[in-house]
Formats: C-alpha cells, structure tokens, sequence
C-alpha cells in the first residue's frame, strides 16, 4: 500500500466520522423542532399574550454555549444559532410561516412572516440602527407628502380660470 493510498483511506475514515457526526446534529434539531412545537402550543394556549420571540432568553443559550466552546469560533456558533432560533420560530407559528432574510438590515437579523403579520428579530444593538432607518424613512414620506403637496397648490394657483 502507497502513501496516498493510505491518506486516502484515512480521510474516508475521517470523512465517515464527520457524516456520523451530521446525521447526529440533523437528529437533535429534529428533536429541538418537536419541542419548539410543543413550546408555541403552550404559548397559544396562555390566556397571558406571550411572545414568540425571547431575546433574553436566546442571550442566555448563546451565553451558556459559549463557555462549552474550545476549538469551534464564537462568531460562527453566533451565526448558526441565529439560523436555529429563527428555524424554531417559524416551527412554532406553523407551516405557514415564511423565514425571510434581511441581512442587508442587519447579519443578526430576520423576519418571520406568518399570515398577515411579519415579526422582525434583531439583536438588542441593533434596535438602536433599525429606529434610526425607521425616522429617516418616516422623514423622507413626509418630505415627500410634503413636496407634493407644495406642487399641487403651486399647479392651482398657476391655472388660469375658466
């Protein structure tokens, strides 16, 4: 046996190990699934309105997993557990939830629409941004309205009467 025979039947094994490995993880967000499910029919049932979305809770989980980590890079174990959490949510609303991206507002964010309702999660240091592009996009329809306004009256007092 050759030495890239041998690389080659180690990088199966290694290979094999990571398939193991995936098949695990797909397991156990099919079980965080079923409980999502199980959390969002408790959530409908309570006569108090509670949220679908939990950020201090979210915060927590991050918190808790970040100790664990030792090889694995903190931002990617943020970004994954944002994919997961937004996952959930629509697993919780139901079917007809749709995931919907908006990473050109935030790499932390997203927006879940369910019916006729859109829900929007972002992390905490992000609502600072996201109140800032909500006033300049109410300033700029108002500035607008405005504008228009202006043009009509000046296009009706430049008319001649009839």
């Amino acid at each position: 046996m050759n030495i890239e025979d041998s690389i080659d039947d180690l990088l199966a094994q290694y290979r094999s190990e990571i398939d193991k490995v995936d098949n695990a993880i797909v397991l156990l967000l099919e079980k965080r699934a079923r409980i999502a499910v199980d959390i969002g029919e408790v959530k409908k049932l309570s006569k108090v309105r509670l949220s679908f979305i939990a950020p201090d809770r979210e915060r927590a989980i991050l918190d808790r997993l970040r100790t664990k980590l030792d090889l694995f890079p903190e931002p990617a174990l943020r970004i994954i557990y944002r994919e997961i959490f937004a996952a959930m949510l629509g697993v919780m609303l139901g079917e007809d939830a749709e995931l919907w991206s908006v990473e050109n507002l935030s790499p932390t964010a997203f927006a879940l629409k369910s019916g006729d309702r859109i829900l929007l999660a972002v992390g905490s240091d992000e609502i600072e941004r996201i109140n800032t592009i909500a006033r300049l996009h109410n300033e700029s329809i108002r500035s607008l309205r405005s504008s228009s306004r202006s043009s009509r009256e000046d296009a009706s007092e430049s008319a001649p009467a009839s």
